[in-house]
């Protein structure tokens, strides 16, 4: 992960068999061991807001499968700030969120949210505290 001005950025790839991708801490989904959990926690629209509320996750809405290349950025509050170049590769951006962050965040498919996410979910480290989080879907010659 590298940046300035207190903005860290990273670039990832992640995934999706559901059309949604969501960058969300570990540390809150802890209890999801099954599948019967996972739609406990997550199958449902409100159950998805709830953990947007508070910080759980932030999604990114592809509408689509496939895999996709990000430009992760966690800091302060506030919009974050694309170079020309960046903007030129731009294919979507999340809306800014909230990140509730214990230390870490995975990047993945809402559909591997999980305890135990496995090796096709990205993990970084974001600083412990409340963040600011935008997620940026490029093309992969950016």
């Amino acid at each position: 992960m590298s940046g300035t001005g207190g903005v860290a950025e990273t670039s990832l790839t992640a995934r999706t068999d559901a059309g949604m991708l969501a960058l969300w801490n570990p540390a809150r989904f802890s209890a999801i061991t099954s599948y019967q959990a996972w739609e406990h926690a997550l199958l449902d629209d409100q159950d998805i807001t709830r953990h947007i509320e508070v910080g759980d996750l932030a999604p990114i809405n592809i509408g689509g499968d496939g895999a996709f290349a990000f430009l992760v950025r966690v800091g302060r509050p506030g919009p974050a700030v694309l170079t020309r170049r960046e903007q030129r590769y731009l294919l979507a951006s999340s809306q800014p969120y909230l990140y509730q962050s214990a230390g870490a965040a995975c990047l993945s498919g809402i559909e591997d949210i999980s305890a135990d996410p496995g090796p096709a979910v990205a993990t970084l480290t974001v600083p412990a505290g409340q963040c600011a989080v935008t997620m940026h879907l490029r093309h992969n010659a950016a």
